[in-house]
């Protein structure tokens, strides 16, 4: 049994709402942790919020932020120095609002090479882009670094297992992995070698959602991305399963992009929400 308490929502799950009236819906429903984010259309991080007026909504709703995704392409050495300001401006914004963690994902593009010889030149990156933005972590109160691999086959990162290795590289234990379970199902990581090679407790948060589309999974896009968990092609139930019974007891957080869920009315939102929190729980 996974306690209520530990689910938490992505911003992407309604866009469309305020972050007023999204720290509402996750206090309506008895979820506390939410994850904000920087690409929502036409909105910055907060809003047109001050940081003042987010830290009133965060106490009046009991709202933890955990993490603001994302710092894109961190891992694009060639634009590293765009990725240190951009980090910096993020882990300013976390202080201020007291938010736990950033997160990093991958360079991600169709023609990234797949041959052994680039996916060592794009892990070398890896390790050198990591080795250069801990020290702004540190700088910022330890808040915490979370690397996402996405499995595309267009990734630079699509393995959880290599990013793990990457941040052993560097030697800094503030960083952590994303797990998500759309990423790993599309990634080269079976289960067999999350056994063998992953440690859970290097995990800092879990993104889950559902796919129910007749696509082959190389096919599967973010807007495949749905909360039908009872139908879900890719075992996102078994994953989440695994992770808890290693002793996974973090926070699962829902991140669905399609739009038949984003453009749903809060009243069915929420129900559709309670029904995935009864089916994985």
């Amino acid at each position: 049994m996974i306690e209520r308490s530990r689910f938490g929502l992505n911003r992407i799950i309604c866009p469309s709402l305020d972050i007023k009236e999204f720290f509402q819906m996750a206090n309506d429903l008895e979820l506390h942790y939410v994850e904000l984010r920087n690409d929502l259309v036409g909105e910055n991080i907060i809003d047109n919020y001050s940081v003042q007026e987010i830290r009133y909504l965060i106490r009046r709703y009991n709202i933890h932020i955990c993490s603001i995704n994302a710092v894109q392409r961190f891992n694009y050495w060639e634009e590293i120095t765009r990725v240190k300001k951009e980090l910096k401006d993020l882990l300013s914004l976390a202080q201020e609002i007291d938010c736990k963690a950033i997160v990093l994902c991958p360079f991600n593009k169709v023609g990234v090479s797949q041959e052994p010889k680039s996916k060592e030149i794009y892990y070398q990156k890896t390790v050198l882009a990591l080795k250069e933005l801990f020290p702004l972590f540190q700088q910022n109160n330890n808040i915490k670094g979370y690397i996402e691999p996405l499995g595309f086959t267009s990734s630079s990162l699509p393995s959880a297992i290599l990013a793990l290795k990457a941040i052993r590289e560097t030697g800094y234990e503030g960083y952590k992995i994303v797990f998500d379970t759309f990423h790993h199902y599309l990634g080269p990581d079976n289960l067999s070698l999350l056994v063998k090679e992953y440690n859970v407790a290097d995990t800092g948060l879990i993104h889950v959602s559902a796919v129910t589309t007749e696509l082959s999974p190389e096919q599967y896009r973010d807007e495949h991305r749905n909360m039908d968990f009872r139908k879900d092609k890719m075992n996102s139930k078994e994953q989440i399963d695994y992770f808890v019974q290693q002793g996974y007891d973090g926070i699962i957080s829902f991140e669905p992009f399609a739009e038949e869920v984003q453009k749903l009315k809060v009243k069915d939102l929420k129900e559709v929400i309670d029904q995935a929190i009864a089916y994985i729980s």
